[in-house]
C-alpha cells in the first residue's frame, strides 16, 4: 500500500471528491523539477511577485480526456513554418502526450501512448527535453514503456519496454499478472536515458535502467534485490528487459543472461523493492541519486529497499543508506532527491536532500561520508551519516514528505508540503502541512501553523524568488505562500484535487489536475475518478506582460493569443461553409482569385460581427491564400501549392 505524489490510495479519493469546492524571464523548464539537480526552483526574474500574485488567474486551458498528475516540461522548439515556439509537454491519463503552445494553449501535436493493462499509475511522469545528435527529443515514460519522440513533429523515434512489452508475447500484463511500471520521470545523463521501474507490490522486482539516448538500446540494468549490475555488450540490441522474466519472454537470445557481465543474478520475483520516484544526476562526479520503496509486508528490509542510493553512471553502486534497518509501517521514499550545496564548519559541501514518508527530510554528503562526525555509509552503524535530519510530522502510509521539495540556494531555504498521514486523515491531516527549513542547518524557519484549513498535499512544491507554490488535496486549489514569512497570499481553484506540480516559466504557471488509481474493478472510486476529463491550465498575473488581452496585441500574440487561436479556428469553419473549395475549380469566375475574394468578404463579415479581431484578417487571409482552391489541376501553381494546412490554432 502506497500513497504517492500524483497517485492517491483509493480510499482517499471519495473523501477528496467530497471536498469539491515585464522582466527578463527564463524561457525553459525542460525536465521534471526544472533540471538534473531537481530543485523545483526557477531563479530567473519573473513578473510574478508577492505584491501582485493575488492577481493570478487563468490565461488558457486545454481539455484532456482524463486526469493530469504529471508536472509539465517547457522548452523552445524550432517548428517548421512557425520558427521557435515555446511548448509545454505534459501527459494525461487518457494515454496521450500533449505538446501545447504556451502562448495560447493550442496543440502542436498529440502522441498516443500504449495503454498498459495492470498499470495503476500509467501516465504520471514528466518529460525530459534534450538535443541528442543535433535533434531535439522528448523522452517520456508511460506504463511499462519509455519513448523518444521527435520534438517538432511528435513522431516516435524509439521505444524501450521495462518488461515484456505487454503486446509481444500477449497475455502477460494485467492486474493479476505483470505489473511492471515506469512511474519515474526520465533524466538524461552521459548520453543515456536513466529511469527506475516499479512493480506495484505484485510479481517482479524493482530496478534502475540506462538506455542509449540515441537509439533506445539497453546499456545497463541495476537489480534492487541483488545489487547486481547487468551490462549489455556492444552490438546487443535489447529493447525489452527486467529483473525477473525469462529470456524467451523478453525476446532475448538463449544464453544471454549467462554470458553478459552481471546478468546472471537470481531472477526470482519478490515484488517489494521498487523505484516510484525519479533520479537526479551529478555528471561532474559521475553519479546519479534515487530513492526506493518497500512493500512493508515483512521486516527484513534488504540493503537497497527503502534507501537513498547513489550509483555511478556505469550502473555500479557507489553507496546507499537507510534510516532504519527494519520497517513494517510502509515508510517509503517517494520524493525525488534534491542536489544542492550547504556550508559545514565554514566549508561548502555538495549534498543530496531527500524527504521520506516518515515525515523527515534528510541531508547527506554526495560522497557518502559525514565530514563532521566521520561516519561513512558503510560503517557498522551509519545512523549518523546525515548532516541534518529534520522531523516535521509523524508521517505514515499516506503521510510525511511524498512530494518533492523546492530548494532556493540563494535564500538558503528548503520548502515542501506534507501528506495527510493515514487514509483516515484526509480531512484532519497531520499539521502543519507546509514547511520551510534552513538549508544549512535544517532548522525550521516557518510553517503554516496559523493557516485555517491548512490542507495537506501529495504534490511536489515549486518555487520562484519570493513565492512558494503548493498543491491542495481537498478542493484542488493551487496555494501560493510568501517565501519569507509563510503567509498564504492567494489560492486558485484548478480541479477536484491537485497533485501536479506547476512549472513556473516566463510569467506563466502551468499545471494539471486530479488524481486517482487504475484497477480492474469498475466500482472502484479511485479507478472511476482517474478517468474524469481534466484540463491543463496556464495561469498568469493580471497586468503583466502577455497576460491580458490588449488592443495593441499582434494576432495570436500577447494576452490576445488564446482568444485569437480559438477565433481563427472558428472563422476557418465559417469561411469554408461560405466559400466551399469544391465550387472553385479554376474556370472563369471560379479561379483562385475569385476564391480569395469570397474569403475576404467572409472575413470582413466575421470582423464586423466581432468574431475575429481586425488584426487577424491578414493572418487568416494568408492561410487561405496557400490553398489550391480555384487553381486548375496540373497548373504549375497547383503543383507548387499543397492543400491549405490547418491554421495555427488547430492541431498540425
Amino acid at each position: 500500500m502506497r500513497a504517492r505524489a500524483g497517485r492517491i490510495h483509493p480510499r482517499l479519493v471519495l473523501a477528496l471528491l467530497l471536498g469539491l469546492a515585464p522582466a527578463t524571464a527564463a524561457r525553459e523548464w525542460p525536465t521534471h523539477a526544472g533540471g538534473p539537480r531537481r530543485l523545483f526552483f526557477n531563479p530567473a526574474r519573473t513578473p510574478i511577485t508577492p505584491a501582485n500574485v493575488h492577481g493570478l488567474h487563468v490565461k488558457w486551458t486545454f481539455p484532456t480526456g482524463a486526469i493530469v498528475t504529471a508536472s509539465p516540461s517547457v522548452a523552445e522548439v524550432k517548428v517548421p513554418g512557425e520558427g521557435r515556439v515555446q511548448v509545454a509537454f505534459i501527459q494525461s491519463w487518457d494515454h496521450t502526450l500533449y505538446a501545447l503552445r504556451t502562448r495560447d494553449g493550442t496543440a502542436l501535436w498529440r502522441f498516443p501512448l500504449v495503454d498498459q493493462p495492470g498499470a495503476p499509475y500509467p501516465n504520471v511522469a514528466s518529460a525530459d527535453v534534450r538535443t541528442i545528435g543535433g535533434a531535439q527529443r522528448v523522452f517520456i515514460t508511460a506504463g511499462e514503456n519509455v519513448y523518444a519522440v521527435d520534438a517538432p513533429s511528435g513522431r516516435e523515434v524509439w521505444r524501450f519496454s521495462a518488461g515484456t512489452g505487454c503486446e509481444s508475447p500477449p497475455g502477460l500484463c494485467g492486474f493479476a499478472g505483470e505489473r511492471n511500471e515506469v512511474e519515474s520521470s526520465t533524466i538524461v545523463g552521459d548520453g543515456e536515458v536513466l529511469f527506475g521501474m516499479d512493480v506495484n507490490e505484485g510479481d517482479g522486482k524493482g530496478g534502475f535502467y540506462a538506455v542509449d539516448a540515441r537509439d533506445g538500446r539497453l546499456v545497463w540494468y541495476f537489480d534492487l534485490e541483488t545489487g547486481a549490475t547487468c551490462k549489455a555488450l556492444p552490438g546487443d540490441d535489447v529493447r525489452r528487459f527486467d529483473g525477473y522474466h525469462s529470456e524467451a519472454e523478453l525476446g532475448l537470445p538463449a544464453g544471454f543472461l549467462a554470458s553478459r557481465p552481471g546478468c546472471g543474478f537470481d531472477r526470482t520475483p519478490r515484488g517489494c523493492g521498487s523505484v516510484w520516484s525519479s533520479a537526479s544526476t551529478d555528471e561532474r562526479r559521475g553519479l546519479l541519486f534515487f530513492a526506493t520503496g518497500f512493500c512493508g509486508e515483512d521486516a527484513n528490509v534488504r540493503p537497497y529497499e527503502e534507501a537513498i542510493i547513489a550509483l555511478h553512471l556505469d550502473g555500479t553502486p557507489a553507496w546507499h543508506w537507510r534510516p532504519r534497518q527494519m520497517d513494517v509501517d510502509d515508510l517509503d521514499f517517494g520524493a525525488v532527491p534534491n542536489l544542492f550545496t550547504i556550508t559545514v564548519n565554514g566549508r561548502r559541501r555538495d549534498v543530496v536532500g531527500e524527504g521520506g514518508k516518515d515525515g523527515t527530510y534528510y541531508v547527506i554528503d554526495r560522497e557518502g561520508v559525514n565530514v563532521v562526525s566521520g561516519v561513512h555509509w558503510d560503517d557498522p552503524d551509519p545512523a549518523g551519516l546525515p548532516y541534518w535530519a529534520t522531523h516535521v510530522v509523524p508521517g505514515g502510509g499516506a503521510g510525511g514528505i511524498i512530494g518533492t521539495a523546492a530548494v532556493d540556494e540563494g535564500k538558503r531555504r528548503v520548502y515542501f508540503s506534507t501528506a495527510p498521514g493515514e487514509d483516515s486523515d484526509v480531512f484532519t491531516p497531520q499539521r502543519p502541512t507546509v514547511h520551510a527549513l534552513d538549508l544549512d542547518t535544517g532548522a525550521i524557519v516557518w510553517e503554516n501553523t496559523a493557516e485555517p484549513n491548512a490542507d495537506a498535499s501529495f504534490a511536489s512544491t515549486s518555487a520562484i524568488p519570493g513565492l512558494v507554490f503548493v498543491g491542495k488535496d481537498v478542493g484542488g486549489a493551487l496555494r501560493v505562500y510568501d517565501a519569507a514569512t509563510g503567509m498564504l497570499l492567494t489560492s486558485v481553484g484548478v480541479s477536484f484535487t491537485l497533485a501536479s506540480a506547476p512549472a513556473v516559466v516566463d510569467g506563466l504557471v502551468i499545471l494539471g489536475g486530479g488524481t486517482g488509481q487504475r484497477s480492474d474493478d469498475p466500482t472502484d472510486m479511485a479507478n472511476t475518478v482517474s478517468k474524469i476529463p481534466v484540463k491543463v491550465t496556464a495561469l498568469c498575473v493580471a497586468g503583466t506582460r502577455n497576460c491580458d488581452p490588449r488592443a495593441t496585441d499582434r494576432c495570436d500574440a500577447g494576452g490576445s493569443a488564446p482568444r485569437d487561436a480559438g477565433e481563427l479556428v472558428a472563422v476557418r469553419a465559417a469561411v469554408e461553409a461560405t466559400c466551399p473549395c469544391g465550387q472553385f475549380d479554376g474556370r472563369p469566375g471560379r479561379t483562385h482569385a475569385s476564391y480569395l475574394r469570397c474569403v475576404s468578404g467572409a472575413l470582413a463579415q466575421a470582423i464586423t460581427a466581432s468574431h475575429l479581431r481586425a488584426r487577424c484578417r491578414s493572418r487568416s487571409l494568408r492561410d487561405f491564400a496557400r490553398s489550391t482552391c480555384g487553381r486548375r489541376r496540373g497548373s504549375s501553381a497547383a503543383r507548387r501549392q499543397r492543400p491549405t494546412a490547418p491554421v495555427h490554432g488547430s492541431d498540425t
